[in-house]
């Protein structure tokens, strides 16, 4: 923007404290460029309109950037989800520890730091989670199936008997300088990192946390068909989110299509 002029100056600043208050609502819009330099290319862009609208018109802000820096809308599309037979089999192979971790994101929905914030007193064997500190610091109480709560049993009874309600369910072990073995509670890093490897060694590619998250959603609403009840169970604040689980594929068609088979004449 070398040589570009800014025309009738006093109006220009009286015009600054606007444009200053528009970039600073739509910082979203503005990743990767100089917020002054923008500003001045605004105003300046804001002067030439002005003077082809003639003087009593005024083009706004807001105008100039949806004009200028307005982006195409992104597809909606079905989110990435694991065949439900092969989460089933992936718990099979891992380790008890592993089973524990992707039982509560499989068959409870959880996210990845939520499984990292559960505390050993927030296990209630015969219903599931008391507490899941959830997004915004929400806590609630999530219910469990019976397979989720059998693994949860086994584990917190073979490595983490004893603890104190307060101690997390899921920890990792570590070595101090004065060479005494520690530990602490999981992070949500670790708990990925867990999941690619469990996945790989099961020949799923790319399997993250929350992939098993839309797995569960996506299990649960082919059985019930009910999405409130999905709603609920993920914790959506809003039922928009879930309806991502209901776009039409071409496994949906085809399984549609099967029950065609044998019937009319």
């Amino acid at each position: 923007m070398r040589g570009f002029a800014l025309h009738e100056h006093e109006q220009v600043e009286a015009r600054a404290g606007y444009v200053d208050r528009y970039l600073c609502r739509t910082s979203t819009l503005l990743n990767g460029l100089c917020h002054g330099r923008l500003k001045q290319i605004a105003i300046a862009c804001l002067d030439l309109d002005g003077a082809r609208t003639g003087a009593g018109k005024r083009i706004h802000v807001h105008k100039f950037f949806e004009m200028r820096t307005q982006r195409p809308r992104r597809k909606a599309r079905v989110p990435a989800v694991p065949a439900w037979p092969a989460i089933t089999a992936l718990l099979d192979r891992c380790t008890l520890r592993e089973r524990a971790m992707l039982a509560l994101m499989a068959f409870g929905g959880l996210r990845r730091g939520e499984v990292a914030a559960l505390d050993v007193g927030d296990v209630v064997l015969d219903f599931g989670l008391r507490r899941v500190m959830g997004k915004g610091g929400h806590e609630v109480p999530v219910a469990l199936p019976t397979q989720a709560r059998a693994i949860l049993r086994d584990y917190v009874a073979a490595e983490r008997a004893g603890a104190p309600p307060t101690a997390p369910v899921f920890v990792v072990m570590y070595v101090n300088k004065a060479g005494l073995s520690m530990e602490r509670r999981i992070i949500g890093q670790r708990i990925w990192k867990v999941v690619r490897a469990a996945g790989k060694r099961a020949g799923i590619s790319a399997l993250h946390p929350h992939a098993l998250r839309h797995a569960c959603g996506a299990e649960l609403l082919r059985r019930t068909k009910n999405l409130r009840l999905v709603q609920e169970q993920l914790r959506h604040a809003d039922v928009q989110t879930t309806t991502g689980y209901t776009k039409i594929t071409q496994q949906d068609i085809r399984e549609g299509l099967e029950t065609l088979d044998g019937e009319g004449e």
